[in-house]
């Protein structure tokens, strides 16, 4: 990954060119440090493990860098004119023996790592109140408005009974603000590891500057330079300023859980020929809400600028520690123009165990060692949602386990939409059939949209002359993908699988036909056993028996029967003259049923099968005069 146009290097540096530099530099190297802490899985101990994330001048070299491979890692061992050290708040010190390199920066002089201290405390907090853990040393890099060259104290708080873990304060070591036209230039505050329900207050360690501001919009933190200020007070057209922070985290009810602390380096300059993010860049950091990366399914983030004012040899990115299995790539472009920016892309398929709130900051630097004022973006790892399933008819939603909107007509070809949505875009989802199709429909191929996580099935149903009063329920499934990943242990199935259940009942109307374009009178009457006289008698519409019939009429081929109790197929038929393959033709629902079977035997029976509340169950008779019972159940 190391290159003339890509300012980062990650683990694994087997060679660190500040090693073999001349001793002798002025001034301290101490850039950047930051201190958080998190509760093991013993639920039996005190032990916690305590991340000292620190950065330090590298283009320095004297004893007080020593350089060791461990595992293939590059470790440090950094020591000063007052050696680094962490105190524990019991009387136990930790030095830096063991920085894991994490990140570095050629142009911006800069080596980051991390210490992970594991310590057991005898008891959760400390008589009542937390344990302090404090992380100083000496010195400073020289040269700042404030506190340059000097010693750095910061302190963290520990109290196991109101929180297992803290906030981690996310920044660049070095954060360049320019100087602009605005009373104070803005930087971003962002925090990460948070306990859920929690809130974070940010404050600067030093409350006597003037110059320097914290201020909220929507939940996230700025910090606001009164850079011309500071640059007046510096004599110069360059300064640099170190700002120590406090993250405060309180509970729903405004309980302290925890604080840490943070001393960042900001190079301030009035120069202007620096590099910048192109705008279709700004907006990945610029909402509200942080972008989404689900479990097992590659996130993207395509990253591009350059320098449109003044020239420079090349532009590059500068970016912090990344989550593990992050990957970048290599710069495309030399970032001299906006016709040749400079792009790299940042991809990550995250595994279970990444679940959490995560923040990379980033910046973009030139051949010179100007930057843009970082920009941090902050994701968030999170398990694949369930897709949502719907079916609808012309554009309307079918309500679950109803019927369409409207009725559905014998003759006619309906069009459904089986559609499945899911809030990942790089989801994959199959509709499948749950159960049969009503008779003879058809179900298409999918359809996907090249844009977003969206299949749909287009479900063909024509109801024939048989299929009046057909009533039943019919349901699909769609089913997501699991996700896939190449650094998640050799797991199947990386994420979760969903599968999300849809039914609509399909009820076709009794007794009504739609007429095509052709079709008369006895034609329709021998489908249905009977004579044109019985169907004429039936729709009074049509005015005479010879008019040709308009395409589209609805034909009324029989009459509806409210059901008895005790009512049976065999009775009901030869009672009105119908034979029994004429009466299932017209009741599609009343198909397989045995002779003699009662379909309710009592009056709120045969309303619990009808159409509606108080409405009694009925079925289609198309009657005989010639064939029907002469007499009626009245007749003595």
């Amino acid at each position: 990954m190391a290159s003339s146009s890509l300012l980062l290097a990650l683990l694994s540096l087997s060679v660190l060119p500040f090693l073999m530099a001349q001793e002798g530099n002025g001034g301290g190297h101490f850039r950047y440090a930051t201190m958080y802490w998190s509760k093991t899985d013993d639920a039996m101990s005190n032990t916690v493990e305590i991340t000292v994330e620190s950065a330090w001048r590298r283009s320095y070299s004297s004893r007080y860098f020593t350089e060791v491979i461990q595992s293939g890692e590059t470790v440090l061992q950094i020591n000063g004119q007052v050696p680094p050290a962490v105190h524990l708040g019991d009387g136990t010190t930790r030095y830096l023996d063991a920085v894991k390199l994490t990140a570095m920066s050629e142009s911006e002089d800069w080596v980051l790592g991390t210490q992970v201290i594991t310590h057991t405390y005898n008891t959760p907090n400390h008589r009542g109140e937390p344990w302090t853990i404090s992380f100083g040393g000496c010195c400073r890099i020289d040269g700042g408005v404030n506190r340059g060259d000097g010693s750095w104290h910061m302190e963290t708080t520990i109290d196991l009974l109101t929180a297992l873990r803290s906030p981690r304060i996310v920044s660049l070591p070095v954060v360049f603000v320019m100087d602009g036209p605005a009373d104070f230039e803005t930087m971003p505050l962002r925090v990460s590891d948070a306990p859920a329900g929690s809130r974070t207050v940010f404050s600067l360690a030093d409350s006597s500057s003037e110059e320097l501001q914290i201020t909220v919009q929507r939940q996230l933190a700025s910090l606001n330079l009164n850079t011309a200020a500071l640059l007046a007070g510096a004599g110069g057209g360059h300064a640099v300023l170190h700002v120590g922070l406090v993250a405060v985290t309180t509970d729903s009810e405004g309980h302290v859980m925890s604080s840490v602390p943070a001393e960042i380096m900001v190079n301030m300059s009035a120069a202007m020929e620096r590099p910048a993010f192109d705008p279709s860049t700004l907006v990945l950091f610029g909402s509200d809400a942080p972008a989404v990366a689900y479990v097992g399914f590659e996130f993207e983030a395509n990253l591009r600028g350059y320098q449109a004012v003044g020239v420079t040899d090349y532009v590059g990115y500068t970016v912090g520690v990344l989550p593990p299995g992050v990957q970048m790539s290599t710069v495309r472009g030399r970032g001299t123009s906006v016709s040749d920016a400079a792009e790299m892309t940042l991809r990550w398929t995250p595994c279970l165990s990444d679940l959490g709130l995560y923040v990379v900051c980033i910046d973009i630097v030139n051949s010179e060692g100007l930057a843009a004022t970082q920009r941090c973006l902050r994701l968030s790892v999170e398990l694949d949602q369930r897709p949502s399933l719907s079916i609808s008819l012309d554009g309307m939603e079918i309500a679950e386990n109803g019927p369409p909107p409207q009725p559905l007509y014998i003759g006619r070809r309906y069009h459904f939409m089986v559609s499945a949505i899911d809030s990942n875009a790089k989801d994959h989802l199959t509709i499948a059939v749950n159960g049969s199709l009503p008779p003879d429909a058809v179900l298409l191929d999918a359809s996907s949209s090249a844009t977003s996580a969206m299949t749909s099935r287009e479900l063909v149903f024509a109801p024939k002359h048989n299929h009046g009063g057909y009533n039943t329920l019919h349901c699909f499934t769609a089913t997501d993908a699991c996700g896939t990943s190449t650094h998640c242990g050799g797991e199947v199935c990386v994420g979760r699988q969903d599968t999300v259940n849809r039914c609509f009942r399909v009820m076709v109307q009794r007794c009504e036909y739609t007429l095509r374009a052709g079709e008369e009178l006895q034609q329709i009457a021998n489908i249905y056993h009977s004579d044109w006289l019985q169907l004429w008698s039936h729709n009074e519409h049509i005015l005479s028996p010879d008019e040709a019939l308009q395409p589209g009429t609805i034909l009324h081929i029989g009459r509806t029967y409210d059901v008895q109790p005790y009512d049976t197929l065999e009775a009901v038929s030869q009672r009105f003259g119908m034979s029994k393959d004429a009466f299932v033709a017209l009741n599609a629902d009343m198909m397989g049923k045995e002779d003699g079977q009662a379909v309710c035997t009592s009056i709120q029976d045969c309303q619990n099968l009808g159409p509606g509340p108080g409405q009694m169950y009925q079925w289609c008779i198309l009657p005989s005069s010639c064939t029907g019972q002469r007499a009626s159940i009245y007749t003595v």
